[in-house]
């Protein structure tokens, strides 16, 4: 006897358990693959935005420093500090402006200059102007590790911007003192990386001989 399903000869209703499988399968298979691909999307995205982040709050420094920057320094006496007598006046004074670069927190500070001796910035006047946790700074899971200047590893770097040109000057802190790292054309280096994946990570260079700051894939 021939089955007739809405005028049409053996024509089957719905489909086969087998046939589902196949769809629902191939349809796992897509959203996986779409997942995996968006999720890696949104990490290299995040990680160039963590190492142009860098990158361009060193460059906001030295343009701060090219364009006349001045600390304003409010001198508190005996009187003030207890409330007695008049407030004495701000006075503003030529000073480093520079950034410290840590894995746990970033710090933009300012120090004295002193432009007849070496280094140019005293890093014993350090005095922090802002703060911000690595999180704060970059968001999750973004993180700099290696910080490295001539095959010599330091916990962190600490980059300070000259008047009147903004020429940086870069100090190793190797856990108990601060070096500076100056030795002819060789270049400071830190990576910015997203998670623990060394393929998600680039490469930050610092050339205080030419000034340049640099952002480099790493392969």
């Amino acid at each position: 006897m021939k089955s007739y399903v809405s005028g049409f000869p053996y024509l089957k209703k719905g489909f086969t358990l087998v046939e589902l499988v196949v769809v629902i399968t191939i349809i796992l298979i897509l959203v996986s693959a779409l997942l995996f691909f968006t999720q890696d999307y949104v990490a290299r995205a995040r990680l160039d935005v963590g190492a142009h982040s860098v990158v361009a709050t060193l460059t906001s420094l030295r343009t701060r420093i090219q364009s006349g920057y001045r600390y304003v320094n409010q001198k508190n006496d005996v009187n003030q500090q207890m409330g007695l007598g008049a407030p004495v006046e701000s006075t503003k004074e030529v000073r480093c402006l520079g950034i410290q670069l840590n894995p746990q927190d970033v710090k933009i500070v300012s120090t004295a200059f002193q432009s007849n001796s070496f280094p140019v910035c005293d890093i014993e006047s350090i005095e922090s102007i802002d703060f911000s946790s690595v999180s704060t700074f970059f968001g999750d899971r973004i993180e700099m590790t290696d910080f490295q200047f001539s095959g010599i590893f330091y916990q962190y770097f600490l980059v300070l911007f000259a008047p009147p040109h903004g020429d940086f000057s870069i100090f190793g802190y190797d856990g108990n003192t601060f070096t500076a790292l100056r030795s002819g054309n060789a270049e400071a280096m830190f990576f910015v990386r997203y998670g623990t994946s060394d393929s998600l990570k680039k490469k930050i260079i610092l050339e205080p001989l030419t000034g340049r700051m640099m952002i480099q894939k790493f392969l």
